[in-house]
């Protein structure tokens, strides 16, 4: 999985998308997406945070993954929002919504 955030010339405007790829065992090519991502709010962590929850939801229930991805910010989200219990105070953290989705 990978997003991008390019933030262009003073007079274009930023772009951020997503591209993921889901692999079997064999490292066969079983679904794939990209997309380009609204510009709310741009960063290059919203894009990669849109781009796990995008292959998240392409995954049948209790299926089990492995996530590659080279943003350590991500790890760093997921550590706070996934692997701890709920606290109120995530609520004002960046890109929340997102994270209580990949949660959920």
């Amino acid at each position: 999985m990978d997003g991008s955030f390019i933030d262009l010339l003073p007079e274009r405007s930023p772009s951020m998308s997503f591209a993921w790829l889901a692999l079997d065992d064999d490292n066969l090519i079983l679904e794939s997406s990209s997309d380009v991502i609204l510009m709310t709010y741009p960063s290059a962590l919203r894009s990669e945070t849109y781009t796990l929850l995008s292959a998240l939801k392409a995954l049948a229930p209790y299926s089990s993954v492995v996530v590659n991805t080279d943003c350590a910010s991500l790890i760093s989200s997921w550590s706070q929002f996934v692997d701890k219990p709920f606290l109120p105070k995530l609520l004002c953290l960046p890109n929340h919504l997102l994270w209580l989705s990949i949660r959920h």
